[in-house]
Parts: structure tokens; C-alpha cells; sequence
């Protein structure tokens, strides 16, 4: 089963065209699993918690976390967002956590806002053909992936790209999963 979400984009830039303030829920236990696919070349906010056990697919346009805790913080109803040509953004001033940031295809875009934080606690990147863009300031704890207990694969990591004046950077993580520039890495044996 799948809910299309199809929003055009009425105000021809990259401002909300579709404000979503209720929150998002399985209608009963037997009707779980649930995608939403969010198609059109408009912006969804989401304003309202998700509390459904599908993922969001993001294949056109852009998913918007407008204020903290729109993802679900149960760890039992991990919020699954997959990149499949959309973006998602997180809203200026907020802290959201993604369960698992999957990426298909070659458009996956991750944009945070001014003061905003996201945590990724897992990837699935694999079916990405290009690396997944990231955008905004990585220099002020911005992105999180984990919680640096649980080891990122290489593999996964270096399918992440931060745009940084009009070039893409690989990203490390420091000792508690915060995401910051790739350097120079010497190791003495």
C-alpha cells in the first residue's frame, strides 16, 4: 500500500507550497508498512508527528522537517526517509533524528538549515548511484550520523558528500558521530 503525497510547486521557488500539521499514523495494526511517496516538484512541512511504520520515499521535490520531533522518536517506529531524486531539508532551528536515511538513484540531497541538527542513526546507501549531497555548515555539529558507538561502514560514509563552496568534500565523523570536513589522515605504526 502507498499514499502519494503530489504537490506542485505553486510558488516557483524553494518555499513551502503544502503545509502537513496533523500527524501521520497506521490506521489500525493490521494496515502497517505504509509509503508515502511524495511526488511533484513542490515543498511539503511537515508539522505533525510521524508515527507510521513505512518509509517516506522523497521522489520529486523536497521533505521539509518544519519543527523538532516531526520524526518519530520511538525506536520501535524508526522514522525511514529514502532518497529517490527528492531532498530532504531540515527547517532552520531544529533537531530531528531519521531512523535509516536511504538513497536510490542519483539525486539524494540532504539540506540543513541555519541552526538546525539532524541525526541519521543508520544508512542504507547502497543503491545510490552518486553520492548523497549534503548542504549547510558541517562545522557546528550540524549532522550526526549514529551516535559514534556503532561504527559507520566506509563504504556507506564515502557515499556522503558535502557541497562546500561549489565542491564536493568527503566527510568524517568524530568519536560521537558528528560529521565534519575529510583532511589528511596520518597513521604511525
Amino acid at each position: 500500500r502507498e499514499f502519494q503525497l503530489r504537490v506542485a510547486d505553486v510558488t516557483g521557488d524553494d518555499k513551502v507550497d503544502f503545509f502537513l500539521n496533523g500527524r501521520i499514523t497506521d490506521f489500525n495494526a493490521t494496515l502497517t508498512n505504509t509509503v508515502i511517496r511524495k511526488l511533484g516538484a513542490g515543498t511539503v512541512q511537515m508539522g505533525g508527528e510521524a508515527r507510521h511504520h513505512g518509509p517516506v520515499r522523497i521522489e520529486a521535490g523536497a521533505w521539509k522537517l518544519g519543527k523538532s520531533g516531526v520524526t518519530c522518536a520511538d525506536p520501535a517506529i524508526p522514522t525511514v526517509i529514502s532518497l529517490c531524486g527528492g531532498k530532504l531539508v531540515a527547517a532552520a532551528g531544529t533537531s530531528n533524528t531519521i531512523g535509516r536515511l536511504c538513497a536510490e538513484g542519483a539525486d539524494g540531497r540532504v539540506e540543513i538549515e541555519d541552526g538546525a541538527t539532524l541525526t541519521l542513526s543508520s544508512l542504507a546507501l547502497s543503491q545510490a548511484t552518486a553520492p548523497v549531497v549534503v548542504v549547510g555548515d558541517l562545522t557546528k555539529h550540524t549532522l550526526r550520523i549514529g551516535d559514534g558507538s556503532t561504527p559507520v561502514s566506509r563504504t556507506e560514509l564515502d557515499r556522503i558528500r558535502w557541497l562546500k563552496d561549489g565542491e564536493l568534500k568527503r566527510i568524517k565523523l568524530d568519536s560521537e558521530g558528528w560529521a565534519g570536513i575529510g583532511g589528511l589522515v596520518i597513521i604511525f605504526r
